[in-house]
């Protein structure tokens, strides 16, 4: 195992990575370079590359924030904070069992010295048998939909409030659009005067049009919906593989009555059916309000798992704190 720091890969090393995430069906949009080196201006430039090799096999690789403390503590985040990526973990190739891989990687870890992780796991990686008393794991919980369907019957696998919200959004007339970078000023705009209301922290215009100019339109796309001549809601998409994500949405708050934020989903639901994706995730359930409105869709709850874990003065210092806490 070796960490290298993304920015300073050779293109030996950057080919070697290219290689191994085209046979990996583990891998996705956000374990790519191009992904992993526009979020990492918001970490700080401090992403890194954990290779793990087998002999000289590269059997997996992970991508993690390294934050520096103290001059001596090492602090390992995968995704990186702030990098608006929903998992991270290890991406390992299909010939191993991902499942046994995972004690493995935390033995390997756990030789850095001084060091603490936080690894957030998708929900397709199972690590329910892996984790060791040294390790604390924190279940969320997102809603996958199946979208491998047909429309008529994932309409109906809508809760009755949903279809009417739907419905109701039809009456007011409201139509939703799609698009790149044309739609980028209007979806800023939304999400701007939304989040500062509720004092939350957006990242700057040049981020999103960063991520729109590199995956427009294979793998990123903005929806609005709109009455009469306003801009009232709007969903970034991420598509990945089979696989979409309800990445950011957010609607004016004086519109929220009529419901833009159904339709828009509606319409999303109905393009990932059409266009044959397998399934589409909504992401995490942790507000229950939000969580509400994603389960409205018919999805399915699935866990994802945060393994923590600390070695060295912050393995000890951690245990001196569960005594007293007892």
């Amino acid at each position: 195992m070796n960490f290298r720091k993304i920015n300073n890969l050779t293109t030996e090393e950057k080919s070697l990575i290219e290689t191994f995430l085209s046979k990996s069906s583990s891998a996705n949009l956000f374990s790519t370079l191009k992904w992993q080196k526009i979020t990492s201006k918001i970490s700080n430039n401090n992403v890194i590359v954990a290779f793990f090799f087998r002999f000289d096999e590269l059997i997996a690789l992970m991508f993690m924030e390294e934050e520096k403390k103290y001059g001596l503590l090492k602090y390992y985040y995968s995704p990186p904070r702030r990098s608006e990526t929903p998992y991270g973990g290890p991406i390992v190739i299909d010939s191993f069992d991902k499942k046994l891989f995972v004690p493995e990687m935390i033995n390997l870890l756990k030789k850095t010295r001084n060091s603490y992780f936080n690894i957030t796991f998708p929900p397709s990686f199972d690590i329910d048998d892996s984790a060791s008393v040294e390790v604390s794991k924190i279940c969320g919980l997102t809603s996958l939909i199946d979208t491998d369907k047909g429309i008529e019957e994932l309409y109906s696998n809508f809760k009755r409030n949903c279809r009417g919200h739907i419905n109701s959004a039809k009456r007011y007339e409201i139509k939703v659009e799609s698009g790149g970078l044309d739609k980028l000023d209007a979806f800023y705009r939304i999400l701007k005067e939304n989040y500062s209301k509720k004092d939350l922290l957006i990242q700057d215009f040049s981020f999103y049009k960063k991520v729109i100019n590199t995956f427009y339109p294979d793998n990123s796309k903005i929806f609005l919906a709109k009455l009469d001549d306003k801009y009232i809601g709007g969903v970034f998409l991420l598509q990945s593989n089979d696989q979409a994500y309800y990445w950011l949405g957010s609607n004016l708050k004086k519109f929220n009555n009529k419901n833009p934020g159904s339709l828009i989903q509606w319409q999303i639901i109905k393009d990932l059916s059409e266009n044959k994706f397998k399934s589409y995730d909504l992401l995490n359930l942790s507000i229950p309000s939000i969580a509400r409105f994603k389960r409205g869709f018919g999805g399915k709850d699935y866990p994802f798992n945060t393994l923590v874990f600390r070695t060295g003065i912050l393995e000890k210092v951690n245990k001196i704190k569960g005594i007293f806490i007892r």
